[in-house]
């Protein structure tokens, strides 16, 4: 989910535009998540999910860095002609 979610949400030709908008949204709204109290164990609401790996433990987020460097590298490439 979080690779296609990196392809449609970041690769996107509006998305280009709207992310890091959006990013920047999430920045501070980061600040309002953290001051909530943890979860109570003995509630009738069922737990929280297990989030599975960390970002940086999955293939796709190297596929893209990858894709992006050598995107960055042909158009530097490109105009230092």
């Amino acid at each position: 989910m979080t690779d296609a979610t990196l392809l449609r949400g970041w690769l996107g030709m509006f998305s280009f535009f709207i992310a890091p908008v959006t990013a920047l949204i999430n920045v501070v709204n980061l600040s309002k998540l953290t001051s909530l109290p943890a979860p109570d164990p003995n509630s009738s609401v069922r737990p929280p999910a297990d989030p599975g790996q960390g970002l940086f433990r999955r293939p796709g987020v190297y596929v893209y860095v990858g894709v992006i460097a050598i995107v960055l590298v042909y158009f530097v490439l490109v105009l230092s002609r």
